[in-house]
């Protein structure tokens, strides 16, 4: 089974953590330019799951659980003078899952 807990963070010691386009630098720079960003840690539990090549089916190896913490940034921006508002989460990946 899969847990994953959102919070929001403040402040953050990975600088530099995977994408470029996830750094505090990039959400600042973007912030400068008419944009507002929110940080949030995920704390993610998931089981060990591999393939098996005879069948490609995916299977527990057994009842381990994995976990692992990644922050991420979404950035936001209103136009239209409020009208309407996108948002979205920049280059976030967790192919290191």
């Amino acid at each position: 089974m899969f847990e994953i807990k959102v919070t929001e963070i403040f402040d953050t010691k990975n600088t530099n953590c995977g994408s470029f386009l996830q750094t505090p630098f990039w959400c600042q720079f973007k912030a400068a330019h008419g944009w507002k960003y929110k940080r949030f840690s995920l704390q993610i539990k998931y089981p060990n799951l591999q393939l098996e090549e005879s069948d490609c089916e995916h299977n527990p190896s057994s009842n381990e659980i994995k976990e692992k913490t990644v922050e991420m940034a979404v950035l936001s921006r209103s136009f239209a003078k409020g009208f309407f508002s996108i948002a979205y989460i920049p280059l976030f990946s967790t192919t290191s899952l």
